[in-house]
């Protein structure tokens, strides 16, 4: 049996704004879905018996360059397989650009290869005639049956509206290596070459188009005692620019602040999602939007967390000190008394711990932090290097974080971050991480012992001050600072 040809499909359209991606997206009797436009080698893997074949575009077959590829394709357990999608180049856990795929002038190979697969073109039998769906869904049992870190899944979200475009389109850019977004249409059988069946949208366009866009402002100052956090603002506090505007708002202050010896201006008020959705906010939606709301909770650093109903309180989960009903609910549907009771146990809450005169600053960033010494200093080219944290490990605060904390510590970081300051003062500095890995097994790195599952990385110091304060001994250390409630914890009835 001969496995038929299969040059890369390639997306026919480049759209340059959500707009006019949108635009695309509304045709009739279409399934749409998106995913990370990576920055990889478009290529296909296949095998038919023993033999297999990595076939970049320009149809050069790339096996012997990347010999971890072909190993994990020939042991699929499949008689004949052809799988599509992007090879993306990966050193210590970190997506490189893909010009490191490509073989050095020297004729050593490039860094190794990941690959993620995007279609099923052939299991068996010939597949490409069937919708990209249904093809979907056999590449996900087939990824699975291989069981190779090597091969795995493009993630993909499917939409139905300009909005949920919007929110995909920040997810995809999230994700590692991924320079944009692409759509794809789930109906539509395979194509040989460009095909008006998927559009792609660059980075510099999601960027620009799906920055924050606020119904209403930011209520409060930093250090409020109280930050109240609703789901989402209806029309008529946009159109007036506060929250719980007319008889909501009176009814806030009588019923709520009064009762808990709280003054207007001692509180500080965001919503789960800023923007007038005539509706209570979809899970994406709230997702979406969490990065946004943990960045004003950490400039607010508020003393106490209060929910203001039932989606915003399973929504903030431990976040939230107590959950309240909203107030247009009770003045809609009345309330037996959980208001007053609530609003009692807050003041009491707030006196018993203290937060109303003892003049601490206790906050989402406070004193508490992980001091992580730098085990090596490369001073030729400015790198020190540090664990970061490493499991299990309790530090000098008597907290300890587990391997999964650690390991989503460090992704969040690298996605979102990358930053350094001096002292937390939030102020970021010329230093830049150039490798950051969890090391899986336990081993000696440069001299030093470190232990499994530990995060690990590398910094380049740019500033010539901070460099001085290194090399002088002064810096001898990272420090890791929380965005935790460090108080006595009273929990309400």
């Amino acid at each position: 049996m001969n496995l038929p040809e299969a040059p890369p499909q390639t997306p026919g359209r480049d759209m340059q704004s959500i707009e006019e991606l949108w635009q695309w997206c509304k045709k009739e009797e279409a399934r749409l879905a998106a995913e990370p436009l990576f920055d990889g080698c478009r290529c296909s893997l296949s095998k038919y018996s023993d033999d297999a074949r990595i076939r970049f575009e320009g149809d050069e077959d790339l096996a012997r360059q990347h010999p971890e590829l072909a190993e994990a394709i020939r042991k699929a357990p499949f008689e004949a397989l052809i799988l599509d999608g992007v090879a993306l180049a990966v050193a210590e856990g970190r997506v490189l650009s893909k010009d490191h795929l490509a073989a050095l002038p020297t004729g050593e190979p490039g860094f190794p290869a990941l690959f993620v697969a995007s279609d099923c073109l052939f299991l068996d039998q010939d597949l490409s005639l069937r919708p990209l769906g249904e093809r979907r869904e056999i590449l996900k049992a087939a990824v699975h049956d291989i069981d190779s870190p090597l091969i795995r899944l493009t993630p993909q979200r499917e939409f139905s509206s300009r909005k949920e475009l919007e929110i995909v389109s920040r997810w995809a850019l999230s994700r590692s290596g991924s320079e944009g977004l692409m759509v794809k249409d789930l109906l539509k059988p395979r194509q040989k070459g460009s095909s008006e069946d998927w559009a792609t949208l660059k980075a510099s366009s999601v960027r620009k188009e799906t920055l924050p866009r606020l119904s209403i402002p930011v209520i409060g100052q930093q250090n409020n005692k109280v930050v109240f956090i609703a789901s989402s603002p209806n029309e008529i506090e946009a159109a007036r620019g506060v929250p719980l505007a007319g008889e909501g708002r009176r009814f806030f202050r009588k019923a709520y602040l009064e009762p808990a010896g709280l003054q207007e201006d001692e509180t500080a008020f965001l919503y789960l999602v800023p923007r007038v959705l005539k509706r209570a906010p979809k899970a994406e939606e709230v997702t979406a939007w969490r990065p946004w709301l943990m960045m004003q909770l950490q400039n607010l650093s508020p003393q106490t967390v209060v929910a203001l109903g039932k989606q915003a309180g399973e929504a903030l989960g431990e976040l939230a000190d107590l959950a309240m009903p909203h107030p247009h609910a009770v003045l809609k549907h009345g309330d037996s008394g959980e208001v007053f009771r609530k609003a009692q146990l807050l003041g009491k809450a707030l006196t018993a711990q203290g937060l109303n005169n003892c003049g601490c600053k206790r906050g989402f960033v406070g004193k508490e932090e992980i001091r992580c010494p730098i085990f090596k200093a490369d001073v030729e080219r400015r790198l020190v290097y540090s664990v970061i944290a490493e499991p299990d490990t309790v530090d000098a605060q008597g907290d300890i974080m587990t391997a999964e904390t650690i390991e989503e510590m460090a992704h969040n970081y690298m996605l979102n971050s990358r930053k350094f300051d001096e002292r937390h003062d939030w102020r970021a500095v010329d230093a830049v991480p150039v490798e950051s890995w969890i090391q899986r097994e336990a081993t000696i790195l440069l001299g030093e012992a470190i232990k499994a599952c530990s995060w690990v990385m590398g910094v380049k110091v740019f500033a010539d001050r901070i460099w001085a304060k290194v090399k002088s001994g002064e810096y001898r250390s990272f420090s890791i600072g929380g965005r935790g409630l460090r108080v006595p914890r009273i929990r309400f009835a």
